[in-house]
């Protein structure tokens, strides 16, 4: 049975990175020990399906939601992530509200091997690894 995903919504405030499946057993309880909850988890075909969604999906709507995602890096930063979920890795983010909390959750991300750590501000995408 085939199940439709809603798009995901814009991350805003929310740390993103790039991380093998195998640290994930590590990586959520030290995420959960900085106080970082909910985490959101993006991995394998299902989480492919879904950033597809996101990116658009398709017909009429998914041209325009194209084209709104291309003004900015956004569109950018969802093929990186789904060449990244295509190659095994998952994608994980959680909420930050400040600076000291977005550089708390790089340095847990960065402790447990996370790649490609980027922020969405309101109207920004900031590289922090």
């Amino acid at each position: 049975m085939s199940q439709m995903w809603a798009p995901l919504d814009y991350p805003a405030n929310h740390v993103f990175a790039v991380v093998n499946p195998q640290q994930l057993s590590a990586l959520v309880p030290a995420l959960i020990e900085a106080r970082f909850a909910p985490i959101g988890i993006l991995a394998g075909e299902a989480g492919l399906r879904r950033l597809r969604q996101t990116a658009g999906g398709s017909g009429i709507g998914g041209l325009l939601r194209r084209i709104q995602m291309s003004v900015g890096r956004d569109l950018d930063y969802v093929a990186q992530a789904q060449e990244a979920l295509e190659q095994g890795r998952a994608l994980v983010d959680v909420e930050v509200e400040g600076d000291a909390a977005k550089d708390r959750a790089r340095d847990v991300f960065l402790q447990h091997g996370g790649q490609r750590i980027d922020y969405f501000s309101s109207w920004t995408i900031e590289t922090l690894r």
